[in-house]
Parts: structure tokens; C-alpha cells; sequence
């Protein structure tokens, strides 16, 4: 053998051990990469502040929410009256790096939170639910008053539809047979304890009738489905004709419109008692992992299929002790399946001009259709994906299993993404 040839075989070894050196390395980066998406940061108490990190944490695994804002942070830079939704980006990239700490980024959201509602941030424990609301509310906010065309750019996702639902409210009048509806935007459920919903008499007319549920179900079940009991009124004018004289009952029921990508629950464990002090309700209430809110919808949204009304629930916040102080923390399952086309068709779903619908609804109801009726069974497999959860209390983070996140007694606020 030759010299030359020796060379190329030389030269022809380095290049295979240059390439397999790129390899690993390109490995080590996707592992890297993949480990510092899954990131499991506590945050640092900043003075009676688990409420604040309980959320957080929880819109940190929103998925949805992470990816969409991240995605608005060109669009943002350049803002001055974005504090809000600026800070919040920082922290989620902040979150995403493995034992980064981010007590400044905590301390500016915290700061822009406050500006908005001056209870949160002064050194006491507040109420997680109101922060969340504060939260979101804010961003949407800001998102309102700042010419963001999402229309234009099919890469920007509207965070403000993210946990934007609609209910249908109906009214059914005897005086006159007609069917009135109206519309009301919510972003989160707030529902009552309750054993069982109670069974209302069917509606004249129009087999008009509360949701009910078996036995077998959850205890958040129960509760969706107290807020479908249908309310009776003593001579109500019909506001659609001139010719009823509001004699003899009206009734009103409401149901779900359209559910949104991120559904959150609020348990209401707050309540005034006879001596108008509040009290808490510690009731274990029971959930599933898995919510099919096909029940508690109206049939008179039919842009709506079966396959978009299966949840999976992915957060949990939690609050023990008493009313006046206790502590928050949150479960947060970080390997669950999300499906990026769905939620993202759905967030860009427009309901349309609410005029338009509130005709086609009262068409659809005047026909004496039911308005609640059982959706057929999904025949789509929800494949299953091995959970991780973690129990995150400020800065302290490890593993649980998920029976203990689904039998924990003390559950506040249910986090559910669509499936």
C-alpha cells in the first residue's frame, strides 16, 4: 500500500471520528434541550407570596399559554404599556432554565400584578383565585389596548381566547312559547360543593330539564351541573314580542356555548355564613383525570364536534388551613399529551357576530329542539402518555403519584386543557 493511499485512509478515519464526535455532541444538545423544556424550578417565597407562585406554577405547564406568549415577546419588546404581559414572558424563559434562579423576574411580575389590583404584593396571603383572575385579566388587558393583528400572522396564537368560554343563557316564556337568548363570556367555572345536583320538573313545552348525573361521577360533575338548574320567574315579559302580557311563568336555564381550549374550575370553598363572617368549606370535592363536558353544552352551537369537548387535566392548586392564612401549592403533571393543531384550531375558532348567533340559536331552540342532549361517545382513542407529576411548594419540588393528586381533599383550583 502506498503512501497516498495510507493518507486517505488516515484522513478517512478522522473524518469518521469528527462525525461521531458531532453526533454525540448533537445528542447531548437535544437532551439538554429536551431537559430544560421539562424544567422543574420552584419559586422563591417573596413574603406570604405561595399564593402568587401556586399560579404561576400552574400557567407555567399551560402549555398553550407558554408557547403562545413566547411567541409575542418581538411583538412586545417595544411596548410601554405591556408590563404586565413583558414580565410574564421573561419569567416563563427564565422558568425554562435549569436551576436559574429568578427571584427578579417573580419580584416584576409580582410588581406589574400590583399595579393592577393594589391587594396583592403587600406582604399578606391573598386568595389564589382572584390573583389568577387579576393575572389573566391583565394580560387580556393589555392585549386589548395594543394593535397585536393576530389575523395577519397564522404564527401568532390569541392568548386572550385561551381560557375564553361562552354560555348560552335561554329563556322560555308560557305566556307566550318563545325562546330568547343571550350570550355571557366567562374564563373560568367557578362551582358550588354539592352531593348531588337536585332533579328539576321537566319544562312544559319544551322538554326543558337540568342536567343531572349518576352517581358514579365526580363531585366537579355535580357541580357543572348545578350551574344548569334551570331558575323559575312569576310574570316575566317576553322581550322578543309585544303581545306577551308576562302572565304565568318564564324560566331560564344556561349551558356551556363554547368551551374553551384551557378550562379552569374554581372550587368555591368560600362562603358567607348567618354572622356574614367567611368561612371555608374543607369538603373533599372528587375529580377525574380525565372531564367530558359534552353534558353540560348546548346543542345549539353545532360548529361544535364531540371531540372537542374531552378535557385532561394537568395543574391543581391547592389550599390548606384556615381562611385567614394557610398555604397554596400546586400539582403540576409535566409529560402529558398536548395536541398542538387542536388547541391552536381552536383558539383561532371564531364564534362569530353574537347577533348572528343569538338568531341562529333561538331558530334552532324555537323548533323545539332540545337544547340539551347526550352527545354520542368519543370514537377517537386518547392515546395514553405516562404522567410525571410534581408537588411544587415555593421552592420545593418532588415527585408524586398521580392517585394522591386525584384523592387530595383540599383541591381549589382544577386546570383542564382540551384532549
Amino acid at each position: 500500500m502506498d503512501g497516498l493511499h495510507i493518507l486517505l485512509l488516515i484522513l478517512l478515519g478522522i473524518f469518521i471520528l469528527v462525525v461521531a464526535v458531532l453526533v454525540a455532541i448533537l445528542i447531548l444538545c437535544k437532551k439538554k434541550l429536551k431537559n430544560q423544556g421539562e424544567t422543574k424550578n420552584g419559586n422563591e417565597n417573596l413574603g406570604n407570596t405561595c399564593f402568587f407562585n401556586s399560579v404561576l406554577q400552574a400557567l407555567h405547564y399551560t402549555k398553550s399559554f407558554k408557547e403562545a406568549l413566547l411567541c409575542l415577546k418581538p411583538l412586545t419588546r417595544d411596548s410601554d404599556n405591556m408590563a404586565l404581559t413583558k414580565n410574564v414572558i421573561a419569567l416563563l424563559e427564565k422558568q425554562t432554565i435549569q436551576n436559574e434562579k429568578h427571584r427578579d423576574e417573580l419580584k416584576r411580575v409580582l410588581s406589574a400584578v400590583r399595579r393592577i389590583n393594589s391587594q396583592f404584593g403587600g406582604g399578606t396571603q391573598e386568595d389564589s383565585y382572584e390573583l389568577l383572575n387579576t393575572l389573566v385579566g391583565g394580560i387580556s388587558e393589555e392585549m386589548n389596548n395594543n394593535d397585536i393583528l393576530f389575523s395577519t400572522d397564522r404564527r401568532l396564537i390569541d392568548v386572550r381566547k385561551m381560557f375564553k368560554g361562552m354560555f348560552i343563557v335561554v329563556y322560555v316564556y308560557d305566556s307566550c312559547t318563545h325562546v330568547e337568548v343571550e350570550f355571557e363570556e366567562f374564563t373560568t367555572l367557578s362551582i358550588p360543593i354539592v352531593d348531588q345536583s337536585e332533579v328539576c320538573t321537566v319544562i312544559p313545552h319544551y322538554e326543558f330539564q337540568t342536567v343531572t348525573v349518576d352517581s358514579t361521577r365526580s363531585g366537579v360533575e355535580n357541580g357543572l351541573a348545578s350551574l344548569t338548574q334551570i331558575e323559575e320567574y312569576e310574570n316575566l315579559p317576553c322581550r322578543i314580542c309585544s303581545t306577551g302580557d308576562g302572565l304565568g311563568k318564564s324560566y331560564r336555564k344556561m349551558l356551556v356555548f363554547q368551551p374553551p381550549p384551557v378550562l379552569i374550575i374554581h372550587i368555591n370553598r368560600y362562603q358567607m355564613n348567618d354572622s356574614h363572617h367567611l368561612t371555608k368549606n374543607s369538603k373533599q370535592m372528587s375529580y377525574f383525570k380525565r372531564l367530558d363536558v359534552s353534558q353540560f353544552c348546548s346543542v345549539a352551537n353545532n360548529t361544535m364536534s364531540k371531540e372537542d369537548l374531552f378535557y385532561e387535566l394537568y395543574a391543581v392548586v391547592v389550599h390548606t388551613g384556615e381562611i385567614s392564612g394557610g398555604h397554596y401549592y400546586a400539582f403540576v403533571n409535566t409529560t402529558r399529551k398536548h395536541d398542538v393543531q387542536r388547541w391552536e384550531r381552536l383558539v383561532r375558532k371564531s364564534t362569530g357576530d353574537i347577533d348572528t348567533l343569538k338568531r341562529q340559536a333561538e331558530i334552532i331552540l324555537q323548533e323545539k329542539r332540545n337544547i340539551h342532549e347526550m352527545r354520542q361517545e368519543r370514537t377517537e382513542e386518547i392515546p395514553e402518555v405516562k404522567p410525571n407529576w410534581y408537588y411544587v411548594s415555593d421552592q420545593t419540588v418532588t415527585p408524586v403519584s398521580e392517585e394522591d393528586v386525584l384523592s387530595h381533599k383540599d383541591a381549589y383550583i382544577l386546570f383542564y386543557e382540551v384532549q
